[in-house]
């Protein structure tokens, strides 16, 4: 069969947005084959088993020609698809979460399942995550005139009450499966294959005959990412120190290439005969009792919901067989931390870990809405305005600036500069107003050079090659560059960034910075907070870097300590202090290169 392009929307045809499932797969490759206009809402499968069968059955279709993804349908919109951090621009999360909090029953949670409530209450953020884009077309389709008769298939219940509230008005033609009594024997099912699973995984893992726990001084999640590189290298000194590689077979690759550690995998504890006796009866009785409290829920979310007890046999095998004091994890964005953190406690260890990022697209970021470590680092105190009351109330909360420094960046803080200027693009490179904002720049100091740098997955896309060449188009002292921010810092007096983390590094490492705040479908942003940092056109950041210059404006840095925490000590010795360590007694392990590909 030759490929075809379905019929446009607006032909007279009826239009179907299809939400393909195992409900839904059947009338979905009908239609399709049969040349209706389709467009696929999502992928979501009942029993989360047969997902990649119907990824693959939809993606077979798309490449037919006989069905299109959602985001065709709104061009506008593309964006978040591309680059899908970008959907948090429109506030979604903020606007449905205390309908989210209710449909969910958050409150019932920590009395049903107190010692599961928060890694619960952080599972479905996750998976309220994946609604926010199918909701947000979906408005914008439901809001657009349409000459021809649309039918909407298989939309769920959390996306169509999410984006009744998002809308602010209810959507009576959006219906969907009912689906109560199919959810309760498919969530019956998947405790019966996971609590199956889990009992074959700790029989796998069982030693008869004793173990014996190696104790260890610090345990270390290892991920991929030049900063924490930064980190692992610096603690080189440390005693007994275990790196663990919890992402992809590759990462164990290039872990071997930072230096001289143990590592392990977190699959790796063993459970002697006891525990693992005791954990088969945790396994079924946990797994039970989720079930019983949470059996209503759509099957999708149940099936994460019911993974927890085996998430947490898992890490009580790995701190069988190691006994860390101190465990320094980087998944704040998973409900595993928060497992952890208890089986830590249980065995009187400590949990630590630092925010990786900063919520710059929207002050409520679904994956960092529930957060528990005994000790957690972050940028600047201000974020706690917005998650204090959802993380965990005795969980302390240590400002460091940026984690991602080295001692030599640390040691330019009021160094002097050249007046040059860094430009730090990301989300706004689909903005013609930046490109005016940086021409202007560049038009009023001919003499300077404009460092402008966009962050590695903007640069690799046309997106953001368009936005580098309209920039630099007859403006040569606009020059690109690959080199890293830090690096970029070391050279310029000025900054001029987008909202990201790179306007609170440059004013950290005593850079003149501002946010171009040009973008107006960015809702929410903290750094609207801060008049005296935000600049909207070209002359406006003109006139504060000549006000500057001649000494008729003082930049007012002190007043941002809170936003980004004004520290002059390494993030490296401010967690060595709190281990009870003592600064680096010695040259951190030589940087090694690292790999093509590699995250930053």
């Amino acid at each position: 069969m030759s490929p075809r392009t379905p019929a446009a929307p607006g032909d007279g045809n009826r239009v179907y947005f299809i939400n393909v499932s195992e409900l839904t797969v059947i009338r979905f490759l009908i239609l399709a084959l049969l040349g209706r206009p389709v467009f696929i809402v999502n992928v979501e499968a009942l029993f989360p088993p047969l997902q990649r069968c119907l990824d693959l059955t939809a993606r077979a279709i798309r490449r037919l020609g006989r069905a299109q993804r959602l985001f065709d349908t709104v061009p506008e919109l593309y964006h978040c698809a591309e680059a899908g951090s970008e959907v948090y621009l429109y506030n979604i999360f903020a606007k449905i979460e205390p309908w989210m909090n209710g449909y969910f029953d958050f409150a019932g949670a920590d009395e049903k399942t107190p010692d599961y409530a928060m890694a619960y209450k952080a599972t479905v953020c996750d998976f309220m995550r994946l609604k926010f884009l199918p909701v947000l077309i979906l408005d914008s389709v439901l809001r657009k005139p349409r000459a021809a008769p649309v039918s909407f298939v298989g939309i769920r219940g959390a996306t169509r009450g999410a984006l009744a509230v998002y809308s602010g008005q209810p959507r009576p033609q959006i219906t969907g499966p009912r689906l109560k009594g199919l959810s309760f024997v498919l969530n019956a099912l998947s405790s019966l294959l996971i609590a199956s699973y889990a009992v074959a995984w700790i029989l796998s893992r069982t030693r008869p005959f004793g173990l014996q726990a190696r104790r260890l001084f610090l345990m270390l999640d290892y991920v991929p990412r030049f900063y924490n590189h930064l980190l692992y290298r610096e603690l080189h000194d440390v005693p007994s120190l275990m790196l663990v590689v919890r992402t992809a077979p590759h990462n164990q690759q290039e872990a071997e290439r930072i230096g001289p550690y143990d590592k392990c995998n977190p699959k790796d504890g063993r459970l002697a005969l006891g525990d693992a006796l005791r954990a088969i009866g945790l396994v079924l009785r946990d797994t039970t009792r989720l079930f019983r409290h949470y059996h209503g829920l759509d099957s999708d979310v149940f099936f994460r919901i019911a993974k927890l007890p085996f998430k947490r046999i898992v890490l009580k095998a790995l701190f069988s067989r190691y006994r860390p004091e101190f465990y320094f994890g980087r998944d704040e964005d998973t409900p595993d931390h928060i497992l952890r953190r208890q089986e830590l406690n249980r065995i009187g260890s400590k949990s630590y870990g630092n925010l990786h990022g900063f919520p710059t697209y929207a002050n409520l970021r679904a994956t960092f809405r529930y957060i528990s470590y005994d000790r957690f680092y972050v940028i600047g105190q201000a974020i706690c305005t917005y998650y204090r009351d959802t993380w965990a109330s005795d969980m302390a909360l240590v400002p460091v600036g940026s984690h991602g420094a080295s001692r030599e960046d640390y040691a330019m803080i009021g160094a002097p500069r050249p007046s040059d200027i860094g430009i730090f693009i990301s989300v706004y490179t689909g903005e013609p107003a930046l490109v005016r904002l940086i021409r202007e720049v560049a038009d009023a100091f001919p003499d300077r050079t404009l460092w402008l740098q966009l962050k590695p997955n903007y640069a690799a896309r046309e997106r953001g090659r368009a936005f580098v060449r309209e920039c630099r188009s007859g403006r040569p002292n606009i020059r690109y560059t690959e080199d890293s921010p830090f690096s970029i810092i070391r050279r310029v007096r000025f900054a001029l960034s987008d909202s990201s983390t790179a306007v609170m590094e440059a004013l950290q490492f005593g850079v003149v910075t501002f946010m171009t705040d040009v973008s107006e479908k960015h809702e929410d942003c903290i750094y609207r907070n801060y008049p005296d940092l935000c600049i909207r056109t070209g002359s406006e950041a003109v006139a504060r870097i000549q006000a500057v210059e001649a000494g008729k404006w003082r930049y007012p840095r002190e007043t941002f300590d809170d936003l980004v925490h004004l520290s002059e000590t390494p993030f490296a010795d401010v967690l060595k202090a709190d281990l009870g360590l003592a600064p680096a007694s010695s040259p951190a392990i030589p940087e090694q290169p690292l790999a093509a590909g590699f995250h930053v």
